[in-house]
Formats: structure tokens, sequence, C-alpha cells
């Protein structure tokens, strides 16, 4: 039978301990701020405009291509420079003096008004996998909005020839082929599809504050990721080098009491972070969707504990491996940080993940915790958003916190006997 009064002084002990630890104090406090801030800035920066430093080299001396070079000026994406020589602008090409190019060949100009194929050829510089995806969008975005409306225009000019000199169209087809049919069929060669593109967002996410907002309950996560990881890892190794395992167990405290006792106060220290973290955020300009008369909000601050449980399971699980806090510390890091970008937790998200990551993240019981308190707290959805998942992370919780409780006890026994 658990003694509650004994638990809460083992948490308290625990607490007060945990708060002198100068390293525990950074992992709990500082180390969620550095990454709100890092998010905030880097992440989710303040809306910028992108500019690319583009070159353009011109063989045709036509009008249309003084144009073409015209829209590029005009346009606010591209910062031109130009240059007479194809060969000089690659070289400012590759030594990355660019972020992107454009030739026009000779008889650009004559080619479009004589209705001929013509071509220009766009240069993007590789500087990363990520910059270079950006600007290869970018690039090929401008070169298919201008084709389009050059194709537009010249249909129009086509139409004004057809209704100049195409006088009374007859034929035995005339009620289904007149020419108002001949000018639309023109319109639909040079615009065959119209096409636009909408981005859906969930229903409160809106701004970049809900961004930050969503991103400041996933380092809430990261933190009971460490957290709940350490405390499983050196629950027994600690009070161990510490000298105090013997004297605790030789009181009437019994082992079950001794972890609980560790649980909760891990739970606190948790809850302090989380305070801290989400006062960061909002002075950073996040936007958190709490209510305390909200049941969803509550059901996702449970979720949130209950992936703090799991991740105590996690670490009393690989406790049977660690002979030393110090080897206990360094486990804790090589199962952190690999999980905290594998697992969708925090960055990059799930569906942003190649397989089989991606199949890890979505079935991982801690991260649809995560999600599911990101989701409430950070897009404001309700609790059908929450209640799908709450047995599937309750049933993991309880499942791995189990196993842990059987690992301590054989490491308890362990150590005792040793």
């Amino acid at each position: 039978m658990l003694s509650l009064r004994r638990v809460l002084i083992l948490a308290k002990k625990d607490i007060k301990l945990s708060l002198r630890d100068k390293s525990t104090i950074f992992w709990a406090v500082i180390f969620p701020i550095i990454l709100v801030l890092m998010t905030a800035f880097v992440w989710v920066p303040p809306q910028t405009e992108l500019t690319l430093k583009t070159g353009v080299c011109s063989d045709d001396s036509g009008n249309l291509s003084r144009i073409f070079i015209g829209v590029l000026n005009k346009s606010k994406i591209f910062s031109i420079k130009e240059f007479s020589n194809l060969n000089t602008m690659l070289d400012q090409l590759t030594k990355g003096s660019l972020d992107a190019g454009f030739y026009i060949p000779e008889g650009f100009t004559r080619n479009t008004t004589s209705d001929f194929p013509t071509w220009i050829k766009a240069y993007v510089f590789y500087r990363d996998p990520s910059a270079v995806t950006v600007c290869k969008g970018v690039v090929e975005g401008f070169l298919a909005g201008f084709a389009r409306e050059f194709a537009i225009r010249r249909a129009e000019i086509a139409i004004k020839y057809i209704e100049l000199y195409g006088g009374n169209f007859s034929s035995p087809y005339s009620n289904y082929f007149n020419l108002s049919m001949i000018k639309y069929w023109v319109m639909g060669l040079a615009n065959p599809i119209n096409t636009t593109v909408e981005v859906v967002r969930p229903k409160n996410l809106v701004s970049r504050a809900d961004v930050l907002g969503f991103m400041v309950i996933s380092v809430i996560g990261v933190e009971a990721l460490f957290s709940g990881l350490a405390v499983g890892a050196t629950s027994v190794v600690e009070e161990k080098e510490k000298g105090t395992l013997h004297r605790l167990l030789a009181s009437p405290i019994t082992p079950l009491e001794l972890l609980t006792g560790k649980v909760l106060s891990c739970l606190a220290v948790i809850t302090i972070s989380a305070i801290a973290t989400v006062a960061i955020g909002l002075a950073v300009g996040a936007t958190i969707r709490f209510s305390l008369l909200s049941p969803a909000c509550w059901l996702a601050i449970a979720h949130l504990g209950l992936a703090a449980i799991f991740f105590i399971g996690v670490g009393l699980i690989v406790s049977v491996v660690a002979r030393s806090a110090r080897a206990a510390e360094a486990l804790i890091m090589a199962i952190a940080f690999p999980y905290m970008f594998t697992s969708g937790m925090w960055w990059p998200p799930p569906e942003f993940l190649p397989e089989p990551l991606k199949t890890f993240a979505l079935m991982n019981p801690a991260t649809a915790a995560i999600d599911t308190a990101r989701r409430v707290l950070g897009y404001g959805l309700g609790v059908e958003a929450a209640l799908p998942k709450t047995p599937v992370v309750i049933a993991a919780a309880v499942t791995v916190f189990t196993l842990g409780l059987l690992v301590y006890r054989v490491v308890l026994r362990r150590v005792l006997e040793s």
C-alpha cells in the first residue's frame, strides 16, 4: 500500500535537489527556451519576401527580350544583374554569387512574333537541397506564369485578325462552329486548363502566432522526452552514487514509493519547464489556445502527462544497461536526440519524414499524444480531436511503464546485491 505522505516527501526532496542542480536547470528551463527562440527566429521566422540574386544574359536584340527582362525587374522576387556573356553569368552562378540565371537566345523575338516555338533557359545554383528546391520552384513558377500570359496575349492578337479578316463564317456546321466558337477555341489552345492553387489551413492556424503556439507545445513534448528518460534511466544508479539508496530502503519507504516520488518530481519539473516555455513563447508572439473551462485543453495536458510517463517507462527499461549515472546520461542523449528529429514530435512533422521514419512517427503513441496536445492547444480543436487517440495513448503509457517497473525491480535488486 502506497503511503501518499512518504511519496510526497520523496517528491519534494527530489524537486529541491533538481532545482539546485545546474544541469537540471539547463535542461528543464534554458534548453526549452533556446528551442522556442530558435523556432521563433529560425524555423518560423517573421514573414519576409524572398529575393533571388538573378543574372540575365540575352543574345536577342528584339523588343520581346527587353519586355521579358523588364518583367523580371518589376518582380519583387528577382534582383536582376545583366550579363553580356553567358559564360560570365554561369561562372558567377558556379561561385554562388547568383541564386539563379536566365538565358535568352538569338531569334527569341523573331520566333515569338512569327508564332514559332522558342525557348528560354534558366539556371539555379545548388546551394543546398532545401534552397535549390525553393529556388527551382520559384523560377519554374515564374516561367510557367510568363509563358501562360504570353500565350494568352498571342491568342488575343490572333482573335483580332480573325475578326478583321475572317468575314462571315459559313459552313454546313455553322450552327455549331461559328466565329464565336473559333475565338473560344483559339483561346482554349493558348490556355487549355485554368488552374488555381489554394492553401487550406487548419481552422485556427492562420498566422505565424498560431504556428509558434503549435511549436511551443512541441517543445514541451521535447522536455517531457528528456526529463522522462533522465528520471527513468537514473532512478536507481543516481541514488546509489549519492549513497542514499540503502538509507532510503532501510526506512519504511518501499521501492514503489521511491519510484512514485521520482515520477511526481519529474512531472513537477516538466510543469515548471512548461510554464517557462509558454511564457517565453507568449513573449515572442505565440498563441496558446488554453481555457480553464475547456475539457479539450485539460485532455491535451493529460496527453502530455501520459507522454512523460511513457518516456519514464522507456528510461526505466534502458536503465538495465546503465551501470552509472554518467553512462545513463550518455544513453539518454543517444536516444533522445535521434528520437526528437525522427519521431515527428518536434521537427520535421511526420508527413515530411521519409519512409520508414514516417510510418514510425505516425504509429508512435508518444508522438500521437504530443500531436493531440498540439492540435488542441495550438490549432484550437475540440475534444473530438483528442478522444480517438486517448485509449491508444493510455494503453501505451501503462504498458511501457509497467514493463519499466518490472525492469526497475530487477535493477534495484541487482544494485542492492552488488
